[in-house]
């Protein structure tokens, strides 16, 4: 589908009644909303190998991930990890019990696939019991969630969690920044230093590509950065669209003003945008003070300790 015309649909859906209901009708039926867990799964273990690295424990810790979103898979990697708690929250609450039926059914029903992702990442007779648990209770989504220790809480603000000071022991998200404004932004990782614990980690996985490029491919990844801000926001101004354009560098700064030191870093350059770029594609001039790998950086995984003052 060219992106004009997905832009246009999530347009007019955000502001019908029901526009919800039916926006995510028509992704299950013609986009890319789907029960299948494994992409999602995949996330999960390469942030747990990313603690692992840096020695860093999952079994008994507890996890607040930003962004739920439609299926709580994240999540219930964790708990097959040995997470002893996550919190997830989401600013709107679309967790499909449905979807979410259909992608427990997926992971019982291909046990032999997870007990070898998951191999090098937990132990294998907590991993096996709580498996068993997962095949007792996936037709039930609600109560698995409950006997799991995963708290949904949505519509919530995850600038705003009402937890207590140090009560957590990594803060995650993966594809979620880039969907939330800059001052938002900002708020959550305030908010993420206050109730971290003092060797807490922040591990998030941001995509900074137009995502409107992920199903027309006859745009760049950063075909977005040639509007203005006023532009954009009329044609992506919306809860189902809204991307905030926010460049690599604007987010180290702001981990770094906000008082989280870097890790390990992950940079995504497109050669693609690059090329583009110098072959004449031109960025609105709110961007021409950043550098070209800055601009064509199109995906950031970063992982962040709580710097102690």
């Amino acid at each position: 589908m060219k992106w004009q015309y997905k832009a246009k649909i999530m347009k007019i859906m955000s502001n019908i009644p029901m526009g919800g209901a039916l926006y995510k009708f028509l992704q299950k039926k013609f986009g890319r909303l789907t029960s299948d867990p494994i992409p999602n799964i995949k996330k999960q273990i390469e942030i747990s190998n990313w603690l692992h690295k840096y020695n860093n424990l999952i079994e008994g810790k507890t996890f607040f991930e930003v962004g739920t979103g439609h299926n709580a898979i994240v999540p219930v990697g964790f708990f097959l990890s040995g997470a002893k708690r996550v919190v997830t929250v989401d600013l709107y609450r679309r967790l499909d019990y449905n979807i979410m039926k259909n992608s427990l059914f997926y992971l019982v029903k291909n046990r032999h696939l997870l007990e070898s992702l998951y191999s090098n990442i937990t132990n294998s007779n907590m991993f096996n019991e709580r498996l068993d648990l997962l095949s007792k209770y996936w037709s039930t989504p609600q109560q698995f969630i409950k006997m799991a220790n995963i708290k949904y809480l949505a519509p919530a603000d995850a600038a705003n969690t009402n937890l207590l000071n140090n009560s957590i022991d990594y803060h995650i998200s993966t594809n979620t920044l880039e969907h939330i404004s800059y001052e938002v932004i900002r708020n959550i990782f305030i908010e993420a230093k206050r109730i971290l614990k003092d060797n807490g980690i922040a591990i998030h996985f941001i995509d900074m590509s137009d995502h409107f490029q992920h199903q027309d491919n006859s745009i760049s990844r950063i075909n977005f950065l040639r509007f203005s801000d006023n532009d954009w926001t009329n044609i992506a101004g919306n809860q189902f669209a809204y991307c905030n354009r926010l460049i690599a560098s604007n987010y180290l700064n702001l981990f770094n003003e906000i008082g989280f030191d870097i890790i390990h870093m992950e940079k995504g350059i497109d050669e693609n945008s690059m090329n583009k770029i110098k072959d004449g594609f031109k960025v609105n001039e709110k961007f021409n003070s950043y550098k070209l790998e800055d601009i064509c950086t199109t995906s950031l995984k970063i992982m962040l300790k709580k710097r102690i003052n």
